[in-house]
């Protein structure tokens, strides 16, 4: 009697790992799938954060420029004005040219920005398409044999 209580322990302790099992490897592409979901998002989270901050430095980059432009305007008309030369012709040739470069500055770094901007995004999602297609495929995968 003694000899089959051990036996039917063994029998359930066996069972239970074998239940165990199973639910281990129903739970392990379900793990792996939302894993892959989580990464593919979160890549979008920061693709999304990374535009934003390219965005500010650009704002940041125009300011900065617009300074620079009004002080060298400023130092030209100080400088022709201390030389004795009117503001015409050729003195304001130099100045338009001045206003001309700072404007066509300012266009190069919003187009930099908005290139960058849109580089990133596009990067976070197809990071998260992987992400999804990545989940799916292993669910096909984990799930195919069964």
């Amino acid at each position: 009697m003694c000899g089959k209580a051990i036996a039917d322990i063994f029998s359930s302790a066996s069972s239970i790992g074998s239940t165990v099992a199973n639910v281990a490897s129903v739970a392990a592409p379900i793990i792996q799938a939302g894993a892959q979901l989580q990464a593919g998002d979160a890549a979008l989270d920061v693709a999304k954060q990374e535009s934003d901050l390219i965005q500010r430095q650009k704002d940041l980059d125009l300011q900065a420029l617009d300074r620079e432009k009004q002080r060298t305007l400023a130092r030209q008309k100080t400088g022709f004005a201390k030389s004795g030369v009117r503001r015409t012709g050729s003195v304001l040739e130099v100045m338009k040219q001045t206003a001309q470069e700072a404007e066509e500055e300012a266009l190069n770094i919003q187009f930099g920005a908005a290139a960058g901007s849109q580089a990133r995004l596009f990067e976070g999602k197809q990071a998260q398409k992987a992400g999804r297609v990545g989940a799916v495929g292993t669910l096909l995968t984990g799930f195919g044999g069964r």
